[in-house]
């Protein structure tokens, strides 16, 4: 095995017993108990009149809301715990509500008054992300999970990208890994934020698919996710925007939990600051795998035996610098690998064939460090300033007693980000920003090989250094590229609250494309009647491509060494949407959008004579619409959940092919997502999918039932991806009990079964070498898991 670091090793040691003992804290929030609600009215101290469009935050979280039209506001899903509670409005003094106590599954209710004053306040405190009311979110698609929603997911095992999936437009091409598709684009084509900082590659032991997400849901706060049509702040992707806001620390008391599946074990910590009390507050969470530490200790595994391992540690330190600025600092490690032992050579590997054994190592090591800086400047400007590195650095080595072969790759990124809100009335919001990025790329391939064998194949790389029986070789391929970035977005709520129009223009550049490009966007909201609204939204998006990029969607099928002389120009999409959404009640919802991408100068692997070289020739479009229906938990309802379908046609081609279905196109889908609570501290969770099947790409054959080859020997194959996969079904059930030990220890324990019907969803077909037979891979098969989770 790859030996994990010590050090973090003991440091999750002593946070686990931690989180079990429940050492040095007080339990005073608790993901396993289920919310409270705060709700109440703002009104205006002179005249009591309701106040419409007020800011409500709870202080040190990213949960807020907007006070609707008649100044009434509701903040659902809050932890137990003691909260501050912050109101905002230009024109108005700034108010902090203390010592707020939310009990769980109840509703704690408070009344405020603001006093009027001049728009010109030289001081106020920094707030942050909250729930948008409907008529004043003018973003044309948006979907929000809270991360109760994520935990409790039947089948996603607690991981944040698994339960996007059951979201309507998201696609999963494969049970086993935690990739998703939105409305036809491909992973890659996703924006992935955090904190403000663009990652990529977030998915875990890719050796396997990718099942597990870069993100532990104990430090997550809030997801959202734009499908499509995204505002200008957002670039260089084409396809859809997922934001993600860590939370910060408890800035009142220590809290300590521990968990264990039968995958993993986890433990999370959080607390004030010391000597700063409730001015600042620390957030500290690791994850790790299990079952290769037992595995390892077995001396009778069979040969060949698989040992991956996984963990990651994440933090996040906030502080207020004063009552107008905040500091916050983010941190992420995560390591995997594996080994495969005592490995047999086939007879035709040219590389090992005279060896009897080889092993082979494989690791992936992901930093993450940012810094960022809130500052309200005034009552009127907010600059949000963000300095990041994130690394990603993998390894592969095969080797036998006397012979290697090993790959190195290090991808990294340098960003500074500046974003500045300027507030010119309650209905007039600018927002301008830019960004610098460095994209660095290191691939290095060293060799030690038999020297016979070498010289065969290349007679003329004789070297003095080389020895009689072996040659070591050496090479080494860089790549830098540098992306520039403005925007513009004005945010005006014309005839308010019935009107909303939000009008942005982004200009990108890249020194790996050499070329400017431009980016106008436009979108609107139009309340037909207070709990309806219309939507329409139109934009130009673009995606620069990168080795980073080109490696995460095409992987091996691109010469690693291509891209230092190729030049390429920025895909892009333009996207058309609309869609009606009905919100009759707080607790409910309903929406139905239709969109439309046109597809052009996408990046496409071409065949060459030894390698696949990539050109802008790709052309495609996506249709469809999706239906969204969603009731929200509530105190003393047992009952909540959501159903969506959708409907999407992918085509692309290249500059000499017809349209043809894209791999991961998947034309009905549908997902019933459901919790119920039928007595006491028990909870049934279940999810249902189905969907049509993906599409694949026959052999020909003649009518003698014989695959038929060309004059190179090699097969003939039908149109491409005009068969499908039998339709995709899958039932997945959990059963939850938690409750207080000892009167004030939160614990939860969880019995899961993934594919309850025990249903074979095929994921690949596959030919034997003369392609006259045809075997089937299927996806998971009926599985139970169970977990337990001590502490808040």
């Amino acid at each position: 095995m790859i030996p994990p670091r010590k050090f973090p090793l003991i440091s999750f040691v002593v946070l686990f017993l931690l989180g079990i003992l429940g050492l040095h804290g007080q339990i005073s929030r608790s993901s396993a108990m289920p919310g409270g609600i705060i709700r109440g009215r703002v009104s205006d101290t002179k005249t009591g009149e309701g106040l419409v469009g007020v800011n409500l935050i709870i202080d040190g979280t990213r949960l807020g809301a907007a006070t609707g039209l008649e100044g009434n506001y509701r903040i659902a899903d809050v932890p137990p715990g003691t909260y501050r509670l912050n109101a905002k409005m230009i024109g108005y003094r700034v108010k902090i509500i203390r010592q707020i106590r939310v009990v769980s599954d109840s509703i704690t209710t408070v009344a405020i008054t603001l006093d009027a004053q001049p728009i010109d306040l030289e001081a106020v405190t920094v707030i942050g992300h909250r729930e948008k009311a409907m008529h004043e979110r003018l973003e044309t698609s948006v979907r929000q999970l809270r991360i109760g929603e994520v935990e409790s997911l039947a089948g996603a095992g607690g991981d944040l990208f698994r339960a996007l999936q059951s979201l309507p437009g998201v696609v999963a091409r494969s049970d086993l890994s935690s990739q998703f598709y939105v409305r036809g684009g491909t992973p890659d084509q996703n924006l992935i934020i955090v904190d403000n900082v663009t990652v990529f590659n977030p998915y875990r032991l890719k050796m396997f698919g990718g099942p597990v997400s870069m993100f532990n849901p104990d430090n997550v706060e809030s997801v959202e996710l734009l499908p499509g049509g995204f505002p200008a702040e957002y670039g260089d992707k084409l396809s859809a925007v997922l934001v993600i806001h860590n939370k910060e620390g408890d800035r009142f008391d220590n809290n300590y939990s521990a968990g264990a599946s039968l995958i993993d074990m986890k433990a999370f910590g959080e607390g004030p600051l010391p000597a700063v009390g409730e001015e600042g507050s620390w957030l500290f969470s690791a994850r790790r795998t299990y079952y290769d530490l037992l595995l390892n200790r077995l001396e009778d595994m069979p040969r060949g035996t698989i040992f991956p391992f996984f963990q990651d540690f994440q933090g996040k330190i906030a502080y207020d610098l004063s009552p107008t600025q905040k500091l916050r600092i983010n941190f992420t490690n995560s390591l995997e690998g594996l080994e495969l032992k005592d490995l047999v050579p086939e007879e035709d590997d040219d590389f090992l064939s005279e060896d009897s054994l080889f092993s082979i190592t494989n690791q992936t090591d992901n930093d993450l460090f940012s810094v960022g800086w809130i500052n309200a400047i005034s009552d009127v400007t907010l600059s949000n300033l963000t300095l990041s590195r994130y690394n990603d650095t993998r390894s592969f080595e095969a080797k036998t007693e006397n012979q290697k072969i090993r790959f190195d790759i290090d991808m990294r990124k340098l960003e500074i980000k500046e974003d500045l809100t300027l507030i010119f009335t309650r209905a007039h919001t600018v927002k301008a920003g830019m960004s610098v990025a460095d994209y660095i790329t290191d691939i290095t391939i060293a060799l030690t090989l038999d020297s016979t064998k070498y010289y065969e194949d290349n007679p003329g790389d004789h070297r003095l250094e080389d020895t009689l029986a072996f040659v070591q070789r050496e090479f080494r391929f860089q790549n830098a590229a540098t992306t520039t970035a403005y925007y513009v977005q004005d945010e005006w709520k014309l005839l308010p609250p019935r009107l909303g129009v939000s009008m942005g223009l982004r200009a990108d550049h890249s020194t790996f494309t050499g070329e400017w490009v431009y980016s106008p966007r436009l979108a609107g909201n139009f309340m037909l009647t207070p709990v309806l609204a219309l939507r329409a939204g139109w934009g130009h998006f673009y995606q620069a491509p990168n080795f980073i990029s080109l490696y995460e969607r095409f992987e091996q099928q691109i010469a690693w060494n291509v891209f230092e002389t190729i030049r390429l120009k920025t895909e892009r999409a333009v996207h058309y949407l609309a869609g009606l959404e009905w919100q009759p009640d707080p607790a409910y919802s309903a929406s139905v959008e239709w969109f439309y991408k046109d597809l052009d100068r996408l990046v496409m692997p071409t065949d060459s004579t030894q390698d696949n070289v990539p050109n802008n020739d790709g052309v495609g479009f996506v249709r469809g619409f999706e239906l969204f229906l969603k009731r929200d938990p509530a105190p003393g309802t047992r009952l909540f959940g959501w159903v969506s379908y959708s409907y999407s046609v992918t085509k692309e081609k290249g500059l000499l092919e017809a349209f043809y279905y894209r791999d991961f196109d998947q034309r009905h889908t549908l997902n019933t997502v459901v919790r119920l609570k039928p007595f006491g501290r028990w909870y049934l969770d279940w999810r249902f999918s189905r969907g049509s099947g993906f599409p694949w790409t026959p052999v020909e054959y003649d009518s003698k039932g014989d695959p038929l080859f060309d004059d190179d020997g090699g097969v003939v194959w039908g149109t491409k991806n005009s068969e499908r996969y039998p339709y995709y079904s899958r039932l997945d059930l959990r059963l939850t009990w938690n409750r207080r030990l000892f009167g004030r220890l939160p614990f939860e324990f969880y019995v899961e079964i993934i594919n309850m019907q025990g249903r074979k969803n095929v994921y690949q077909y596959y030919w034997s070498e003369d392609y006259k037979i045809r075997y089937v891979s299927y996806m998971l098969p009926r599985m139970p898991f169970f977990g337990v989770k001590l502490g808040a």
